[in-house]
């Protein structure tokens, strides 16, 4: 039997994106930052803080603080370019906006997506065991219309997770669903860096 695996949802992980050092001096300056803040309408914890909508690329004021910060927008585009070479696309990819989310114990991520956007990131700065998985959906909904299954694998899950490792990146088409399901964090100040982009020329 030959099997064609056709249609992939790519999901990019990079281990060690940052060292934790990088991460510690990220967290320090956020804790102690004037950045204006509100709740994030997808999380669900309510002293959950985010900079989303106020602050159009917190990566900007991050590499103007802590000197491990100072290439940060150049690692990440150079994953971006990676991403985009991977996809065979026609024109280069840049960064947009970005910002932080800072989640309380008992907070759950609702599921969503990222419009206007080609890839989003998720750079988990300050996470431990204790703290909720992200979780991916499948895009694909004929597989609920299946009798049932002897097990689960790529073919046919519905989601799929990741335990947050400090210092991970994934990169991830836009439109595509996450969150953290069921899961609630139980991590005090649980905190990811994330950011879209766009076609350069698009």
């Amino acid at each position: 039997m030959k099997k064609l695996d056709l249609f992939t949802q790519s999901i990019y992980q990079f281990d060690n994106f940052l060292d934790d050092d990088t991460c510690n001096d990220i967290f320090k300056y956020i804790k102690q930052s004037n950045e204006p803040t509100s709740i994030h309408g997808a999380l669900t914890g309510s002293e959950d803080i985010s900079t989303h909508g106020h602050t159009d690329n917190i990566i900007d004021s991050l590499e103007m603080g802590p000197k491990s910060c100072y290439t940060l927008s150049f690692k990440i585009q150079d994953v971006l370019n990676e991403c985009a070479k991977d996809l065979q696309l026609n024109d280069d990819v840049v960064l947009t906006n970005s910002w932080y989310n800072i989640q309380q114990r008992g907070s759950t991520l609702n599921r969503h997506n990222h419009s206007n956007s080609i890839f989003s990131g998720a750079i988990f700065i300050n996470t431990d065991e204790s703290s909720s998985k992200l979780y991916f959906y499948n895009p694909n909904s004929i597989v609920n219309y299946f009798c049932g299954y002897n097990g689960t694998n790529s073919n046919n899950a519905n989601n799929y997770s990741v335990l947050p490792q400090k210092g991970t990146l994934y990169v991830f088409p836009s439109y595509l669903d996450h969150g953290s399901h069921t899961d609630k964090n139980n991590t005090k100040d649980r905190v990811v860096l994330s950011f879209n982009s766009k076609l350069k020329n698009g």
